[in-house]
């Protein structure tokens, strides 16, 4: 496991920042047969999210490992033009999570992303997870799931093998 701590101000900066998980990284974890986590927290000691690569899944992809960009910023769907624009009004109300990392990852990933700050989602309570479309401009619906949960510490977790734009809705 790795611990990294960034300022909250680069946390809700609006501003994309590169935190890479370097390849060759990752190419010892799966040498070694050992799962890999990098848990990024505030400068309070809250973490505000964490990543798991699991060592079964690295034993099994065909993919080639490349550089992954771990940062990612939950943000009010209302901050984002082109998918307010295209939820309208009825769906305002949600999260947006950014994530640094474009495209396909070279294995499945767990995240676990601390959204109990926002007033949209109530811990306890279940919420939509979608994949934002930029083609399209739809959102889509994540395959083998239809609903999530805010746990009680206000984390929501999910799995994902690509990076874009996720919306959360109530």
């Amino acid at each position: 496991r790795v611990a990294v701590s960034i300022p909250n101000s680069a946390l809700n900066s609006g501003n994309k920042t590169d935190l890479i998980l370097e390849k060759e990284v990752m190419e010892a974890a799966k040498q070694a047969d050992k799962s890999l986590a990098v848990s990024v927290t505030d400068t309070e000691g809250r973490e505000r999210y964490r990543w798991e690569f699991n060592e079964t899944e690295f034993g099994t992809t065909q993919n080639e490992m490349s550089d992954v960009n771990l940062f990612l910023e939950v943000g009010k769907v209302t901050d984002q033009s082109q998918i307010t624009e295209n939820l309208g009004a009825d769906n305002s109300n949600g999260l947006v999570i950014s994530f640094g990392h474009d495209g396909v990852l070279h294995t499945q990933a767990k995240v676990r992303i601390y959204v109990g700050d926002q007033e949209v989602v109530v811990a306890g309570e279940k919420v939509f997870l979608y994949h934002f479309n930029p083609e399209t401009g739809k959102l889509e619906t994540l395959p083998y799931r239809n609903g999530y949960v805010v746990d009680a510490d206000g984390y929501v977790f999910f799995e994902i093998i690509s990076c874009s734009d996720y919306v959360i809705l109530p």
